[in-house]
């Protein structure tokens, strides 16, 4: 059986979520309505960017260069992360985000319904967080017009595998076995891809 049929027959039927395929990355068909912002996103030469595969330490590494950036302040530390951290593509790459977009009676707080323009418009400097491969990044940041760091996390692929596996099965509707998704894991059919040929671009390996 090839790779797209059993990426077909993985998901639960209830999952109520249309997927595709947008320039090599598996993600619900709304990306598209955020693409183009993803795009053009405003670039600062303070930005701070968190940059990884899904279930590869994002999270901690987050927590841990806000704190450094932030001068270790408690009383800041107790915002919760996807605020002071955001997910800049969240609306149109999870489940959550599609709901977002999709159910009119749905009320979302802007970091989850309206993640690029909430990113957008935080105060400098801005900390952020994607799990863009590196050609659906915005084009500044390619390009490096701007001065922005950014810092990769990298983690053993076997336990981003296991990881991923259950996170799939507990939030994303994956009903079918690890064998299988093991096979769409090596085979690139992730919800996303991070390319790891940023070329000229400075990276912090964590």
């Amino acid at each position: 059986m090839d790779l797209d049929n059993i990426l077909s027959l993985s998901i639960s039927p209830e999952v109520p979520i249309r997927y595709m395929n947008y320039h090599g990355m598996f993600v619900p068909d709304s990306y598209q309505l955020i693409a183009d912002s993803i795009e053009n996103f405003q670039i600062r030469d303070d930005d701070v960017w968190v940059c990884s595969f899904p279930k590869a330490g994002t999270t901690w590494t987050q927590e841990m260069v806000w704190n450094i950036g932030n001068n270790f302040d408690p009383n800041m530390a107790k915002t919760p992360l996807p605020i002071k951290f955001p997910f800049v593509e969240f609306t149109g790459t999870t489940t959550t985000g599609w709901i977002s977009l999709n159910k009119a009676d749905s009320i979302f707080p802007d970091h989850m319904s309206k993640s690029v323009e909430y990113a957008a418009n935080l105060p400098s400097p801005r900390f952020l967080k994607t799990h863009l491969p590196f050609n659906l990044l915005p084009r500044q940041l390619r390009t490096r017009e701007k001065k922005s760091k950014m810092i990769y996390v990298a983690r053993n692929p076997k336990d981003v595998c296991i990881s991923y596996y259950h996170h799939y099965k507990l939030l994303e509707g994956y009903c079918s076995t690890f064998e299988n998704f093991s096979k769409l894991f090596l085979g690139d059919k992730g919800k996303s891809s991070i390319n790891l040929n940023y070329n000229n671009v400075q990276l912090t390996f964590i």
